[in-house]
């Protein structure tokens, strides 16, 4: 009786220290997720601002020219291949 009384307390024990481990993983899993959706956004914004500058500074360099071009049908039909 006294091997029964042992192995259920010790089984207790183990039980306690698992339930604990789970509402720890669960504590540290909810910080992780809260952290990141306040960390991410800005991580986030300061990356493309600065890739977006960084190809900008490429862009400048070639072609500046995006502004609205009239084309006649008929210099449409003589180019080969549909481009002017």
């Amino acid at each position: 009786l006294k091997l029964a009384i042992d192995w259920y307390k010790e089984n207790m024990k183990k039980e306690k220290k698992r339930k604990k481990r789970g509402v720890w993983h669960y504590i540290g899993g909810t910080a992780f997720v809260a952290s990141m959706c306040v960390v991410m956004p800005v991580i986030i914004k300061k990356g493309s601002d600065y890739l977006y500058s960084k190809k900008q500074s490429l862009v400048k360099s070639q072609d500046e020219d995006w502004r609205l071009e009239i084309v006649k049908k008929r210099e449409l039909e003589d180019a080969e291949d549909g481009e002017i």
